[in-house]
């Protein structure tokens, strides 16, 4: 699989619901799987791929050395950083560096409003 910038993320359009409720009339999916992220860098990168991803974004960054000699480790808690500018994506390292790691979201009236990937390898077993 190709990654851009050693970060994939692939989610799947079936979702698998374990439970549902029903709270002022907005209906919640809680706990749905919404597919796997494939980190080959110890890390992954949440942001607009509109600021970085393409060649006329405005925070683009053109090789791995270079997103490397961005990445300000240490400097904020739990290794989190923003390797294309303030603002334009936040870039988290793994608990245990690569691998592929289950992606959740919570899910109300048909959109996502909250995402959770699982980075503890100890939550569950990850079928590729």
């Amino acid at each position: 699989m190709k990654t851009v910038l050693g970060v994939s993320l692939i989610l799947s359009l079936a979702f698998i619901t374990r439970k549902r409720k029903t709270v002022s009339k907005v209906t919640f999916h809680s706990d749905v799987r919404i597919g796997i992220i494939a980190v080959d860098s110890g890390t992954i990168f949440i942001g607009d791929p509109c600021y970085t991803a393409t060649d006329d974004a405005s925070h683009r960054i053109k090789t791995w050395s270079e997103w490397c000699d961005n990445s300000k480790w240490g400097e904020k808690p739990f290794d989190v950083n923003e390797p294309a500018g303030s603002g334009a994506g936040l870039s988290l390292p793994t608990m245990y560096g690569d691998g592929s790691y289950p992606v959740y979201a919570e899910v109300r009236n048909g959109r996502i409003a909250k995402v959770m990937i699982s980075f503890d390898w100890d939550d569950e077993e990850v079928d590729e």
